[in-house]
C-alpha cells in the first residue's frame, strides 16, 4: 500500500498484511499494537517542478507591473512637464484636502455610476463615469508617487527640476512604493492613502486649471 500526503498517522487497531509506502514531508506515526507485515517504509516527498509556480508567476507578473508604471510615469512627465508639475503641486501644497477629496470621488463615483445605471437614459452617463474611474485610480496612485518624488527633489536640489532627474526620482519611488506596500497591515494602509492622495492632487489641479482658462469671446466681439 502506498500513501501520500502532509502526514500519516496509523492507529493501534490497524491491521495491514502488506507493506505501507508514505511519501511525505515527515515520517509516518505508528502507533503501539498497529499489526503492519511488511513493515512502514518512509519516502521523501519528490518537489514537484511546479511546486513554485505561483511564487515565481507572481514575481514575473510584479516585474511587469513595476515596468509598465514606470514606462507610462515617464511619459507622462516627458511629454507633460508642465501639466505633470501642476498636478504635483496640487497634492503637495494641500495633502489633507487633497485626501479628503480622494475619499469623496473613492465613494461618490461608484455610487454615481450604480444610481445613473439602474435607468435607462443614464445608462451611457454611468459607463462615462465607470471609465473616468477606471482611468482615475492609476493615475491617482501615479500622480501621489510623482508628488513624493518632486517634493524630495525639491529640497534636495531646489525648485529647478531637470525632466531627466524628476523621471529618475519617480522610478525610485515607485519600486520604494511596491516594497513599502508588501509590508503586511501597514503597507496596504499607505497605499490607500498614496491612491486617495493622488485623486484628491487630481481633482484640484484641474479645478486650478479650470479657473485659470480664459473665459470663451462673446458672440460678434
Amino acid at each position: 500500500m502506498e500513501v501520500s500526503g502532509n502526514r500519516l498517522r496509523i492507529g493501534p487497531e490497524a491491521v495491514v498484511r502488506g507493506s505501507v509506502t508514505f511519501r511525505g514531508p515527515r515520517d509516518a506515526e505508528v502507533a503501539e499494537g498497529a499489526q503492519i507485515a511488511g513493515g512502514v517504509r518512509n519516502v521523501p516527498a519528490e518537489r514537484r517542478s511546479g511546486e513554485h509556480g505561483p511564487g515565481r508567476l507572481f514575481g514575473f507578473f510584479a516585474i511587469v507591473w513595476l515596468l509598465g508604471w514606470a514606462i507610462v510615469g515617464a511619459l507622462l512627465l516627458a511629454l507633460l512637464p508642465g501639466a505633470t508639475r501642476t498636478l504635483t503641486n496640487a497634492a503637495r501644497e494641500r495633502p489633507w484636502l487633497a485626501l479628503l477629496i480622494g475619499f469623496a470621488l473613492l465613494v461618490s463615483l461608484p455610487a454615481a455610476a450604480f444610481v445613473l445605471g439602474i435607468t435607462v437614459v443614464g445608462i451611457p452617463l454611468a459607463l462615462l463615469i465607470v471609465c473616468l474611474y477606471l482611468v482615475l485610480l492609476p493615475l491617482g496612485y501615479l500622480t501621489a508617487l510623482a508628488a513624493i518624488s518632486d517634493s524630495v527633489l525639491t529640497r534636495v536640489r531646489g525648485p529647478a527640476l531637470s525632466t531627466g532627474l524628476r523621471i529618475g526620482a519617480f522610478v525610485l519611488a515607485l519600486i520604494v512604493a511596491y516594497l513599502v506596500i508588501q509590508i503586511p497591515f501597514i503597507g496596504p494602509l499607505i497605499g490607500f492613502l498614496l491612491l486617495l492622495a493622488g485623486m484628491g492632487g487630481l481633482a484640484l489641479s484641474f479645478t486650478r486649471l479650470w479657473r485659470r482658462s480664459p473665459p470663451p469671446a462673446a458672440a460678434g466681439a
